[in-house]
């Protein structure tokens, strides 16, 4: 039986139990509240740059000069699975083992917490995070996203998790570490562990290592702020001869009149919806199809955020038709037409789909843990949840969306 739990500690240390006493495997990932989306920071009468680059610039020099040594090394030596990673909103280091759990967890949290890095430490880790740099640089359609990213968060910085080369051979020891000190507190951390553990036994231990490291305590104010409905620009073009012309609409949805347990009902319904209008077999696609419009699907995708009351929804086509295949998308998103039975046989699937995902331990970790770290709630959605949502309320939300918040994004070859 999979047993979940929720504790914060008095440092604000969030852990994120799930237990399962029928596996073998434990697993733990530490999370720092801290990614690429950060970009300025207010410390005491201070307000601090973040540059792109930096949370993963500090992801690899944590990692790679610990106490241990070379985290990564150090673990694999003792056969433990490991590694670290970045995202927008954290970063994050993890192990996953059948030895020895208790004595390696507790050295992944003294390791992350503890910093040894020097200024010849930082200059040779960012030797290989210039060739990633150059990488990320050359992804397919990078313009177009950098674009559109900055377009939708009304700013003129992008989200870049990588940053620039020029950027990072700036970065000194000494302003690392003032980063690394404002985020790198428990009171920004997350700790999951799952598998098979004594969870007294686990608390314990967390406390009892939290409180040997004695880390002090920042106070400091993010001042970002990306939760405006506003684009910088209706219409967007960049130039990019290498690929081929896509063209993309994005809508900003104000839902923030909605409760949490109303957004994530909400999920479901958008997401079956773009599923339903935009499929291959539906009248949007098949006239851009038989008109020659395109030969490729409709690209849909959605992203919620309940905390600033938005909801993003992007689609996308490979076309050179842009005016007839933006009257095409704006005509089938406002049409708001949902099948009954169409909806009835996604539902059946979605309530299978969690059935034999609810007693998988690794689907309730991470949807536990994000919920946990997104919006402190402590839960999942469970198959009863799913089994309540009904068409006449998916028709209700999607007849009060307003999609009339737009901007086009064009990708040209010239």
């Amino acid at each position: 039986m999979i047993k979940r739990e929720y504790i914060q500690l008095d440092n604000g240390l969030k852990i994120v139990l799930v237990n399962d006493n029928t596996k073998h495997v434990q697993y733990a990932d530490l999370k720092v509240l801290f990614g690429g989306r950060t970009k300025k920071v207010k410390v005491d009468d201070e307000v601090i740059e973040i540059p792109d680059g930096i949370a993963h610039l500090l992801e690899h020099t944590v990692y790679e000069n610990t106490i241990y040594g070379n985290l990564n090394n150090y673990f694999k030596e003792n056969h433990i699975d490991t590694n670290a990673y970045t995202s927008y909103d954290t970063t994050g280091y993890y192990i996953e083992t059948v030895f020895d759990f208790i004595k390696h967890l507790k050295e992944l949290i003294k390791a992350v917490n503890t910093p040894v890095f020097t200024d010849e430490d930082i200059e040779h880790i960012k030797l290989p995070i210039y060739e990633e740099i150059k990488g990320v640089k050359d992804q397919k359609y990078k313009k177009f996203a950098d674009a559109r990213i900055r377009n939708i968060l009304v700013t003129n910085d992008y989200i870049d998790n990588v940053g620039e080369i020029e950027t990072i051979k700036d970065i000194t020891k000494d302003y690392l570490m003032k980063i690394y000190k404002i985020f790198y507190q428990p009171c920004n951390q997350v700790l999951t562990i799952s598998g098979n553990y004594n969870i007294k036994e686990i608390v314990k231990l967390v406390k009892d290592t939290y409180n040997e490291l004695n880390i002090e305590k920042v106070e400091y104010e993010v001042l970002d702020d990306i939760s405006s409905l506003d684009f910088i620009d209706r219409k967007i073009e960049v130039i990019d001869p290498k690929y081929n012309e896509l063209y993309a609409i994005t809508f900003k949805v104000d839902i923030s009149k909605y409760s949490f347990e109303e957004v994530r009902k909400l999920k479901y319904y958008v997401n079956y919806y773009l599923s339903e209008i935009f499929n291959d077999n539906k009248p949007a696609f098949k006239e851009c199809l038989e008109k020659g419009y395109t030969k490729y699907s409709f690209d849909k995708s959605c992203m919620f955020d309940y905390i600033k009351g938005c909801l993003l929804i992007d689609i996308d086509l490979e076309t050179t038709h842009i005016k007839e295949v933006k009257k095409i998308i704006l005509d089938t998103i406002n049409k708001r037409e949902l099948n009954k039975k169409d909806f009835k046989l996604k539902h059946k699937l979605a309530v299978i789909d969690k059935i034999l995902k609810i007693n998988n331990i690794y689907n309730i970790v991470n949807e536990y843990s994000y919920n946990i770290t997104k919006y402190t709630f402590d839960g999942i959605d469970t198959v009863e949840f799913v089994d309540s949502l009904n068409f006449e309320e998916c028709e209700k939300y999607i007849r009060e969306l307003d999609f009339s918040n737009y901007a086009e994004i064009i990708d040209k070859k010239e």
